[in-house]
């Protein structure tokens, strides 16, 4: 267990935060607490209740590490910078919420007419949504593309919802390949995450193809589960990516 604990710490150490374990066998203790005092990272857990064993151990104390992390993550790739979403971004934000089609695509909403009040109020909600992250340029640290982590309920095992959008004129160009695959390999490898949902509409066919280019599997139809302002509602193309030791 020393070398699991030893794992999460040298990631919370990126962000300047310490990691301090706490096992209890304490039957009045949750099964899992967290507690954030000043750069410490406190995790308790009941080692009786997780049964203790290494699989069991490590999800419980992945999870409130995911928990600590992921509303303050920052990461780089060979290009790019994914980091939370700040004001300043929303003006170089706007092509993307400005475009009929890629605002269809991405949640079956209209688009922004003007950079106006209306669509910094619109914007100003990502500032609290903890799951929102911005692909920007790592030589300018503008923003072009947004990445969205939503929790799922309805699975048995630890999964997360990813969603992804980029400017139109950044399209084409690798960027949310990029981008998204970086999220995978941090979530499934490094935060110990069992699965990864994404779906698509047909017409999305760029999409589709990344989808399948990052190794996700296709899972089925999720009927009339989107709106697409030209038709109506139509069916989510749904696929998964699970961690590579994933039992």
């Amino acid at each position: 267990m020393k070398r699991i604990d030893e794992k999460y710490r040298r990631v919370l150490q990126q962000y300047g935060l310490e990691l301090v374990v706490i096992c209890t066998e304490d039957e009045e203790q949750p099964v899992q607490n967290c507690e954030i005092d000043g750069n410490s990272v406190i995790i308790t857990l009941n080692l009786p209740k997780i049964e203790a064993s290494d699989s069991d151990y490590e999800g419980f104390l992945a999870f409130n590490v995911r928990r600590v992390l992921l509303p303050r993550l920052y990461m780089e790739t060979e290009r790019l910078i994914i980091r939370r979403y700040e004001r300043e971004d929303a003006a170089s934000l706007y092509e993307m919420d400005h475009d009929r089609n890629s605002c269809y695509m991405d949640g079956g909403y209209e688009p922004s007419e003007k950079m106006d009040d209306e669509y910094f109020e619109k914007m100003e909600t990502l500032v609290e949504d903890a799951g929102r992250y911005v692909i920007a340029h790592k030589s300018t640290n503008e923003a072009f593309g947004l990445i969205h982590l939503m929790p799922v309920e309805d699975r048995v095992i630890d999964t997360m919802e990813i969603g992804y959008i980029v400017n139109p004129s950044r399209c084409r160009k690798g960027y949310a390949f990029e981008a998204v695959s970086g999220m995978l390999e941090l979530l499934l490898e490094q935060l110990h995450l069992d699965m990864v949902i994404a779906g698509a509409i047909e017409e999305n066919v760029p999409s589709l193809n990344m989808l399948e280019k990052l190794g996700f599997e296709y899972e089925g139809r999720r009927h009339k589960a989107f709106w697409y302002p030209p038709v109506g509602p139509v069916d989510l193309l749904m696929f998964y990516k699970e961690r590579k030791n994933a039992e």
